[in-house]
């Protein structure tokens, strides 16, 4: 198994799949691309949402710049709003 560190990502979505290409870091970065179905995607995002929820309730909540917050068109309201349903949760 390889492990490839990511400084950055895009999200695109068709009306088949969902595209996500991660950028490494570094002077000659590369890229990583993960194509996959919606009912995929749609898990990978329920089980990250759970994960960081537990790690933010352990260690508190990890801080983002203001920038990323708005280049993603949130604000930090958002996922506190998210990340607290509960009920949501615990379907997983």
């Amino acid at each position: 198994m390889a492990i490839f560190a990511c400084e950055a990502f895009r999200l695109n979505m068709s009306l088949f799949s969902v595209t996500l290409q991660c950028v490494s870091p570094g002077e000659h970065p590369e890229t990583l691309v993960l194509a996959m179905p919606h009912p995929v995607a749609k898990q990978l995002c329920l089980i990250l949402r759970k994960t960081i929820k537990a790690v933010e309730d352990k260690r508190g909540i990890i801080e983002l710049p203001p920038e990323s917050y708005q280049a993603m068109g949130i604000s930090p309201e958002d996922w506190e709003n998210y990340r607290e349903r509960e009920e949501d949760i615990r379907k997983i």
